[in-house]
Parts: C-alpha cells; sequence; structure tokens
C-alpha cells in the first residue's frame, strides 16, 4: 500500500519535497516519542487561511449578489468539502479512522458535497420556502 507522499509524488512530482521544505519539525516529545523529530506539515494553518480567504469571498458575494436561500451555504459546503478531502492527503495520522481508503473527514466531504449543490442549484430550497409561505 502506498503512503501519500508517495501518492501525492505520483500525480505531482516533486510535491513532496516542496511540503518536506515546508513541514515543521518538534523537538523530542517523551508522551509521543514516534512522532518526535518527524517532519510534519501544518494542514491546521493552510485550512485556517483557505477558511480566512473563503470568508472573505462569501462575504463579498453576499453584498454584491441577490443569493436565493441556501446558495451561499451551499457554495461553502462545495468549497469546504473539496478542499477538507484534499487537505486530509496531507495529514499524516491515521488514528482519526478511516473506511476503505478513506478518512472519516474525506467521507463526511463526500456526503456534504452533493448537499452543497442542491442548494446551489436551489430547487430544493425554493420548494420549501414556496410551502411555507403557502402554509403547507
Amino acid at each position: 500500500m502506498f503512503t501519500v507522499s508517495e501518492e501525492l509524488d505520483a500525480f505531482v512530482p516533486g510535491a513532496v519535497m516542496a511540503l518536506n521544505t515546508m513541514a515543521i519539525q518538534f523537538p523530542y516529545n517523551e508522551a509521543v516519542p514516534q512522532l518526535s523529530q518527524v517532519p510534519r506539515f501544518p494542514v491546521q494553518l493552510l485550512e485556517a487561511l483557505m477558511n480566512f480567504l473563503l470568508c472573505g469571498i462569501l462575504f463579498c458575494l453576499m453584498k454584491k449578489k441577490n443569493l436565493r436561500n441556501g446558495r451561499l451555504m451551499g457554495i461553502y459546503l462545495i468549497y469546504y468539502s473539496i478542499a477538507r478531502f484534499l487537505l486530509e492527503m496531507l495529514r499524516g495520522d491515521k488514528i482519526r479512522g478511516s473506511i476503505s481508503v478513506f478518512s472519516t473527514s474525506q467521507l463526511i466531504s463526500l456526503i456534504l458535497l452533493p448537499v452543497g449543490i442542491v442548494l446551489v442549484r436551489g430547487k430544493w430550497v425554493e420548494k420549501h420556502c414556496k410551502e411555507e409561505k403557502s402554509g403547507v
């Protein structure tokens, strides 16, 4: 079975070397000696940066466009599920659980993606809004 770094290097040659140059190496820790002095990529910092940028994009969309009910949430779900799925490939911890080749977070992302698409298309939301207005 391939490791994430081998899979990533197969798709984007040289990517692993680039990630290793951006990796953080923590000093020895008695509580977790197997992870001590292993270079790790700061996935959480990258995710925070991506979410911060998304917040700005969504704020601009909210101010400039007249989006129907649920579309802004749908855009967020689509973006977040794709970003989370890809960021999970950079994580090195298998402790959080996995099913087959996907981590738990990747499976949740695969569930959220179609929900976001439905919200962006707006038909489900519009139908329920019309039912609420008509009193059904």
